[in-house]
């Protein structure tokens, strides 16, 4: 899916993103499928745990530009190669964290996204190199890679998962 060019596509993409995701994640819960192994090493909750950290990360980024501060991007001792063992250690951290929990942490960071994505104006929100933490990209597109994409590919590797379960020769 392109990335969004006003309010209203992202807001549009994300709520339509969420919806199904969070569909999906209702499944996963009634089955009891949180632990069933869904990408590499990780199990679905797993997934929806760095899904939930990236957009609680972009919604902090967000703040600290409109507070004029310069966020670390995208974590306070990473870098952008290090990303991989950024959401190893947020893996790690969920661990013990009950899909519940992790789906009503990530319902209210979408809404805090599109929220924060409501009160900027057309500039602070679509033009590049408006904040010096957001570098060549606006703030919609880092709400849309940070919420609509993840939740996308979660999506398709959650769903990916639970045919491989059922069905072993699907994988």
């Amino acid at each position: 899916m392109p990335a969004p060019l006003t309010r209203e596509e992202l807001e549009t993409q994300v709520r339509a993103a969420h919806r199904r995701l969070s569909a999906e994640l209702a499944d996963v819960e009634r089955a009891g499928e949180s632990t069933l192994p869904c990408a590499d090493d990780w199990t679905v909750k797993d997934v929806v745990a760095v899904r939930v950290a990236w957009a609680e990360m972009t919604r902090r980024w967000i703040e600290a530009g409109l507070r004029g501060e310069h966020p670390p991007t995208p974590a306070a001792g990473y870098s952008w190669r290090d990303t991989p063992r950024l959401n190893a250690a947020i893996v790690a951290r969920e661990r013990e964290t009950p899909l519940a929990a992790l789906r009503d942490r990530l319902d209210a960071a979408v809404d805090d996204c599109l929220d924060l994505a409501a009160r900027l104006d057309g500039p602070d929100l679509l033009e590049v190199h408006r904040y010096t933490w957001t570098r060549s990209w606006p703030i919609v597109r880092w709400i849309h890679a940070n919420t609509t994409a993840q939740q996308t590919s979660a999506l398709r590797l959650i769903r990916r998962a639970r045919r491989t379960a059922q069905d072993p020769s699907t994988g």
